[in-house]
């Protein structure tokens, strides 16, 4: 971690190699950062609170999906399986089978949904929580980046347009 002021090293810590980007969690009342690996690391001084906290199968070194953090619940998306933790304890809640094939798009939280993407271009709206509860379902032409939401609209780089979904 850096000061954003003078650029300088606060503190580093070593984590496995992932392509995905960790996120930010709250263990209590700490400010943390969790990795896709599942090492979970304080904000302020980059102490190990806890390590490999996914369930035993882990996620894989390709995995592109970043986890994201919700109401004590971790949500992760590896090849079309949607997997729930706990994170107080990094116990699988529950998965489900989503899709076939690559999913590259990192999982979402915008308004009181998730979304998941796959490469194929399908994405299923969830409504977070400890059992699976699918909202909707849409396909679009292939992509493979993470969706992106700004007031009421989502935008999404497909392979050879740019869609832009939601009210005037």
């Amino acid at each position: 971690m850096e000061d954003a002021a003078t650029g300088k090293t606060l503190w580093q810590a070593e984590a496995g190699v992932h392509f995905a980007s960790p996120v930010r969690v709250h263990v209590g009342e700490t400010a943390a950062v969790l990795t896709a690996c599942g090492d979970v690391f304080r904000l302020g001084d980059g102490k190990a609170l806890a390590t490999k906290i996914w369930p035993s199968e882990g996620l894989p070194l390709e995995t592109c999906c970043s986890p994201v953090y919700a109401d004590e619940l971790l949500y992760a998306l590896v090849d079309g399986r949607f997997t729930v933790l706990d994170a107080a304890d990094g116990k699988t809640v529950y998965k489900q089978a989503l899709f076939k094939g690559k999913c590259y798009s990192s999982v979402a939280l915008a308004g009181p949904y998730l979304y998941a993407s796959n490469n194929e271009g399908e994405t299923v709206v969830i409504r977070p929580g400890r059992e699976y509860q699918e909202v909707a379902r849409n396909t679009l032409e292939p992509f493979t980046s993470s969706l992106v939401f700004s007031g009421t609209r989502l935008y999404i780089r497909g392979q050879t347009h740019l869609y832009c979904i939601g009210t005037r």
